[in-house]
C-alpha cells in the first residue's frame, strides 16, 4: 500500500506541515503539490479543496466550511464524493456524512510543549472546609499537572512572583467574598479556573460546578504529545480498510 499526501506548496503553510508530519510517520508515503499521485493506492488531500477523483482511494481532511455559497457547496459535494472524511474538529465533523467521517488527531511542534502545566492555588484551609482543598489531591493524580500552593505563608510582596510561575490559577472555594486572588491573577495575565463564587462573573474566567467538571477541565489543559503518531495511524488504518473493501 502506498499513500500520497496532496497539499499546497506554500512555504510555512500549516497544511503543508501537516502533510510532512503525517508522511514522515508512514513508511513509503510521498507528498505531491496540488496534483494527486495517480499511481498511489491512496491520496490524502490536505485540505479537501484539492480533491479530484481518480483510480485511487481518497481521504480528505476538512478544516472548516466557508460561508461563501459556492465554496460551501464544494464542501458538501466533496464530502459526499470522497471515500472518507477526516474532520479537524467536532464541529466540522457534524457537517460531514456521519457514515464516513471521523476526527483526525493533529499535533503541534515539539517546541510548543511544556514539561508540565503548573496550576496555582492560594489561601489557607478553614475548619469549615469551605476551601475544598481536598480536591487538589485529585488534580495531582493527573499526568502532566503540577500544583503550586502558597498556603498563605508567602509574603505579600512576593505574590507577583508566584503568579508569574504558574500557567493557570485555581479557586476551589464554595463560598468567597472576592476572592482577591481572582483579581490578582487576572491582573497578572493568568487564566483563572474557578467555582461560581464572589465576583467571578465580573471577569473572563472558566467556571465549573463540581469536582467531576474540574477534573475534565484540567485534563484538557494537557496537550497529548502523541497526536501526530495517533493521526498517522488513523490514516494508515483507514487507508488499509478502504483498500481491503475495494479488493473484496
Amino acid at each position: 500500500m502506498r499513500i500520497n499526501f496532496t497539499t499546497e506548496p506554500k512555504p510555512y503553510w500549516i497544511l503543508g506541515r501537516w502533510a510532512e508530519e503525517f508522511a514522515g510517520r508512514i513508511p513509503g508515503a510521498t507528498i505531491t503539490h496540488l496534483t494527486p499521485d495517480q499511481q498511489a493506492d491512496v491520496n490524502v488531500f490536505i485540505n479537501y479543496a484539492l480533491y479530484s477523483k481518480g483510480p485511487y482511494k481518497s481521504l480528505c481532511v476538512f478544516t472548516h466550511k466557508e460561508r461563501d455559497r459556492k465554496l460551501s457547496k464544494r464542501f458538501d459535494i466533496i464530502s459526499r464524493d470522497c471515500d472518507w472524511c477526516f474532520a479537524q474538529s467536532d464541529y466540522t465533523m457534524s457537517l460531514l456524512p456521519a457514515n464516513k467521517s471521523s476526527k483526525l488527531k493533529i499535533g503541534i511542534g515539539d517546541q510548543f510543549y511544556k514539561k508540565e502545566i503548573v496550576i496555582g492555588i492560594s489561601g489557607r484551609p478553614y475548619s469549615s472546609k469551605r476551601k475544598r482543598f481536598e480536591w487538589v489531591k485529585e488534580l495531582e493524580k493527573i499526568a502532566g499537572i503540577r500544583i503550586m500552593w502558597t498556603n498563605s505563608r508567602l509574603p505579600y510582596d512576593e505574590l507577583a512572583d508566584f503568579y508569574k510561575a504558574v500557567d493557570y490559577f485555581l479557586v476551589t472555594s464554595e463560598v468567597e467574598g472576592g476572592p482577591m486572588c481572582i483579581k490578582e491573577a487576572i491582573a497578572m495575565g493568568k487564566p483563572v479556573i474557578t467555582t461560581k463564587v464572589g465576583w467571578y462573573n465580573e471577569f473572563p474566567v472558566l467556571t465549573y460546578d463540581n469536582l467531576y467538571e474540574l477534573k475534565n477541565i484540567v485534563r484538557k489543559l494537557v496537550v497529548d504529545k502523541s497526536d501526530w503518531d495517533l493521526g498517522a495511524k488513523q490514516i494508515e488504518d483507514k487507508a488499509s480498510e478502504l483498500l481491503s473493501q475495494f479488493i473484496r
